[in-house]
């Protein structure tokens, strides 16, 4: 159901008529078939879906707080897709080099730029808009450390999919590092493309605060990646979760995935938060707030760090981004689209009783 806000804008604001009702994140790891049956739409309770018309479901993550988790509902399986098959995940936020003296450096720069874009995204209608959707009387649940992710910043998350063809693309190109884009592999010297396929049950049992559903974030890149996530805390234990694959050497087989995902595109598309997304990440100013909370965060002497930051060419500064008039048309269009998408293609899934019974944690109002 549509309605709208106190200016007039849509929202998505589903109510209960007796009908539905949400899972909870448990509840639906439960209902996941086995890998045996993983494309069947009935599962092992004998529940039906109708992936051929949802893209999704709605999920209670927390009490009186929503998510959306894309894909097949019954299908148990994650991939993640990458170009070298490396000895363990590591997330971002863990691939610096601690030999270099001036590591401390880069991670401010990082965390600098990680703050700025969320405050510019906080002020966007992304964000403000979709803080007032309710389902089933729960409110939407942001993941800010995802959508930062998504668009490049650095994080604790691994990126892992429940769409097949995503993790294929990533196995299958390199991102070149001065313009930012991805190109597909043709070097089979340097590169091994590999997929790892894990099961969403198993990687919930060992790590149930760690599995980030993220999917639907009102921005387009990880809702068209089908985004999940993993936050790592110790990147020895998690790889072994996964079955490791050895993809094909084939310079063809990596053009057509290329162009099937159109040339990234299907992955990155042009959107407002994509470019400032870029434009921050290369911009040579930093706010001076932020520098101030990661030295206070770090325990370190803020005029001996500003020596170093400037040395690297960086300029300090109070202004902070903004969003041109001509963009706000163009993103409260999207948020339009999204929400009638949310209200035609994702569904609901009430908690039977056979996942009661093995122990579920059922949703209030189920």
């Amino acid at each position: 159901m549509i309605s709208y806000d106190e200016n007039g804008f849509k929202i998505l604001d589903i109510k209960h008529d007796g009908s539905k009702t949400l899972y909870p994140l448990k509840a639906f790891v439960l209902s996941l078939n086995d890998e045996k049956t993983s494309h069947s739409n009935i599962n092992h309770w004998g529940a039906y879906s109708e992936s051929n018309f949802f893209d999704g479901i709605y999920v209670e993550t927390n009490p009186n707080r929503f998510g959306i988790i894309l894909g097949e509902e019954f299908n148990p399986f994650i991939y993640r897709g990458q170009n070298k098959d490396f000895p363990t995940f590591k997330a971002s936020a863990h691939r610096y080099d601690l030999l270099k003296p001036d590591t401390i450096v880069d991670k401010c720069i990082d965390f600098v730029k990680k703050q700025e874009f969320l405050d510019l995204f906080k002020i966007t209608p992304y964000y403000e808009r979709c803080q007032k959707f309710k389902v089933l009387n729960c409110g939407f649940q942001f993941d800010l450390e995802a959508v930062a992710q998504h668009y490049d910043f650095v994080s604790n998350y691994l990126d892992i999919t429940r769409d097949l063809m995503v993790a294929l693309f990533f196995a299958y190109t390199y991102k070149d590092k001065a313009s930012g884009n991805y190109y597909p592999i043709t070097d089979f010297n340097e590169y091994s493309p590999t997929l790892y396929i894990g099961n969403l049950s198993k990687i919930y049992e060992h790590y149930p605060n760690n599995l980030k559903i993220i999917g639907f974030q009102s921005l387009l890149r990880p809702h068209l990646q089908k985004a999940m996530a993993l936050e790592i805390n110790d990147n020895s234990i998690i790889k072994p979760l996964f079955e490791t694959v050895a993809l094909p050497k084939n310079a063809v087989f990596s053009n057509e995935i290329f162009h099937i995902m159109n040339e990234g595109k299907t992955l990155f598309p042009n959107e407002f938060m994509n470019n400032t997304s870029t434009e921050i990440l290369r911009n040579k100013e930093l706010q001076t707030k932020y520098i101030h909370e990661f030295c206070d965060k770090e325990k370190l002497d803020y005029n001996r760090l500003l020596a170093d930051i400037n040395k690297r060419g960086y300029i300090i500064t109070d202004k902070e981004w903004g969003i041109p008039t001509s963009a706000w048309y163009y993103m409260n269009k999207e948020i339009d689209d999204m929400i009638s998408y949310l209200d035609h293609r994702i569904g609901f899934r009430g908690v039977s009783e056979p996942l009661i019974k093995k122990g579920a944690i059922c949703n209030k109002n189920a």
